[in-house]
């Protein structure tokens, strides 16, 4: 596995401003993950707590809040934690998924992917 730093910005609560971070690429992360201090400094404060299974293996309760995040001049709303103040931003796999991204591990590069409707019936789609 292949994991490296990736350029993308966080929002400030309104919008206005974005400031930019160095995250690593975790596809194994459900969220994003930035430093809790950040996001507060941003105007963000958690909306709801989840529970997630860290490395070691033990259990804990963080804040979850949505935050718009932009790559590239794109920006999605994505549901990122609200990490200690000495964890390392995390890019995780929703938010690759929202913004239709891929892993070039090679590379150490984000790349453009088809997102897939499995289980989805074109004959019985209409507008």
């Amino acid at each position: 596995m292949s994991i490296f730093r990736f350029p993308i910005e966080i929002s400030d609560s309104t919008g206005e401003r974005f400031e930019p971070v160095d995250a690593w690429v975790d596809t194994g992360a459900s969220y994003t993950l930035v430093p809790g201090t950040l996001l507060e400094g941003l105007g963000h404060t958690p909306d709801h707590h989840l529970r997630f299974g860290l490395a070691d293996g033990s259990i804990t309760e963080l804040g979850v809040s949505q935050v718009t995040i932009r790559i590239n001049g794109e920006t999605r709303v994505v549901s990122c934690v609200f990490g200690g103040d000495d964890a390392e931003p995390l890019f995780g796999a929703t938010a690759l998924e929202e913004f239709a991204l891929g892993v070039d591990p090679l590379n150490h590069t984000l790349v453009p992917v088809v997102l897939k409707l499995l289980g989805f019936n074109p004959e019985g789609y209409e507008d």
